[in-house]
């Protein structure tokens, strides 16, 4: 019997439209948690974060919250660590991923009376060392990206390694190819197959942890959650939660290098080029805003505002570096102008309302509209196209490694 790790994450943009919020929790958070309802034995890891989960609550959702609640008196679903509104963690300050985090967990604390397992999952699952050594005293463990130890990974081949002791931490590789056969298979994927790859897969029987979009399962992908329902009753193959699994995982003390990685890293040369990309004017500009913004509000003399006005900076603050923002910016394979915008606008919001600095505030004010321009001067000039062109064709070679499992 080989055991199977999955680990599914919820999130919507702090800056998503609230009717797509919607639709996607019709389409999807309710009928995969009512499957959950309807499967009393399966029990699930699940990242759910806390940009969505305020969503819900402001927009007075409460069919997803009584039926987490419910799964979770079930005892059937846990919550794994996240920050608050999906940054990304390498290339935010510590004090901000802290505060995010913190913010998270209180969150869930208050809704759901019960507190994420101390295992973090990075959004994007971008990490660099330095990233690790911060979060070693918060957390028992790290998911990583497989890429991030090894460079030969496959489809084929869970990670060598379920987990690896840096000193007290565990860092818990997800497996690449399971994470990338779920994401992007274009077509039916026959459990039977599907099933086989997991229990071929295995190396030294250890446990299979994978991480990807809940939104995979019924919304992007209407078979994919009859896939899982199918696997999930196979009694070849064991579910378990994250903090279930761990004590059965036997971590190497193997001394691995770990490198900077994200879930992308094999799709660009630098693992945060979907974000941070040198040669994307836009990502650059964006971040040389986002620095701007922060060095402001660090400037500012704490004492001169109330905690709400503090509170209302941060944030406005923390929802702008949201990773989303500059994603969209990639043009890869996407380009979404608006909800690019839409961060600069929560960034431009926080400078507005910092009661000092006037001075500095010309130029944030200047960043904030060359931005603006720039952006939608990119787009009504069609730049994007070429880009969906270049996607298609790497696409199509990057569909042609993928196992037949039809």
């Amino acid at each position: 019997m080989i055991t199977w790790v999955p680990i599914l994450h919820f999130y919507q943009p702090p800056t998503q439209d609230p009717r797509i919020t919607r639709e996607v929790s019709t389409q999807n958070y309710v009928p995969f948690l009512e499957f959950l309802m309807n499967h009393p034995q399966i029990e699930i890891t699940i990242n759910f974060t806390g940009s969505l989960l305020e969503q819900l609550i402001e927009s007075g959702d409460k069919i997803v919250i009584d039926l987490l609640k419910e799964l979770i008196n079930r005892k059937q679903i846990e919550f794994v660590s996240s920050p608050m509104y999906h940054p990304l963690l390498p290339l935010v300050s510590i004090e901000t991923m802290r505060r995010q985090i913190g913010k998270s967990s209180q969150l869930i604390q208050h809704t759901f009376n019960v507190e994420p397992i101390p295992v973090l999952l990075p959004p994007e699952l971008a990490i660099t060392p330095e990233m690790i050594e911060h979060c070693k005293g918060l957390f028992t463990g790290i998911i990583i990206d497989e890429s991030s130890v090894t460079t030969d990974w496959n489809y084929v081949t869970a990670p060598k390694h379920s987990c690896i002791f840096n000193e007290n931490t565990k860092i818990l590789p997800s497996a690449r190819g399971i994470t990338e056969i779920l994401r992007s298979y274009p077509t039916i994927i026959d459990p039977e197959k599907f099933i086989s790859l997991l229990i071929n897969s295995s190396q030294n029987a250890q446990p299979i942890i994978s991480v990807n979009d809940v939104e995979l399962f019924g919304h992007h992908y209407d078979e994919r959650l009859n896939l899982l329902e199918t696997v999930f009753n196979d009694n070849r193959v064991s579910i378990l939660k994250l903090s279930d699994a761990l004590p059965t995982i036997n971590c190497t003390t193997e001394q691995i290098k770990i490198t900077p990685s994200s879930w992308s890293s094999s799709h660009t040369s630098e693992p945060f080029s979907l974000w941070a990309n040198p040669n994307n004017d836009l990502q650059v500009q964006y971040h040389e805003f986002e620095n701007y913004v922060r060095t402001l509000i660090e400037k500012t003399n704490l004492s001169e505002m109330s905690s709400q006005l503090y509170e209302y900076i941060a944030k406005q603050f923390d929802q702008g570096i949201s990773s989303c923002h500059t994603y969209w910016l990639s043009n890869w394979p996407w380009w979404h102008p608006e909800i690019a915008e839409k961060g600069v606008q929560k960034l431009i919001s926080a400078v507005r309302a910092i009661p000092s600095n006037d001075e500095d505030k010309p130029e944030a004010e200047r960043m904030f509209s060359t931005l603006i321009h720039d952006l939608w001067v990119y787009h009504w000039n069609g730049n994007q196209y070429p880009r969906y062109k270049e996607y298609d064709e790497y696409r199509n070679a990057f569909l042609s490694k993928l196992p037949d499992l039809s």
